[in-house]
């Protein structure tokens, strides 16, 4: 599946379905760690290039799931 809308109606999105998402990643990244030990590993330069462009690709979507906080001003009391 390359695509999570293909299986939940973005339009109707709950916090369980966020937290299972998160979760189904979290699994995701345990079987390629899991495959990359073991023979079913890639095999060639550029399967290996593939798989790092995505985990890079997945890597810079963390960002949209929680922002950082920006920096303050100097002086400023943190917000409560």
């Amino acid at each position: 599946m390359d695509d999570f809308r293909q299986m939940i109606n973005v339009d109707e999105l709950t916090s369980d379905d966020t937290v299972t998402l998160a979760r189904a990643a979290a699994e995701a990244i345990r079987g390629l760690n899991h495959a990359t030990r073991h023979e079913a590993g890639p095999g060639q330069p550029s399967a290996a290039y593939d798989v790092l462009g995505a985990l890079a690709l997945a890597a810079a979507r963390i960002g949209q799931v929680h922002p950082l906080p920006r920096p303050r001003a100097r002086g400023r009391a943190p917000r409560p």
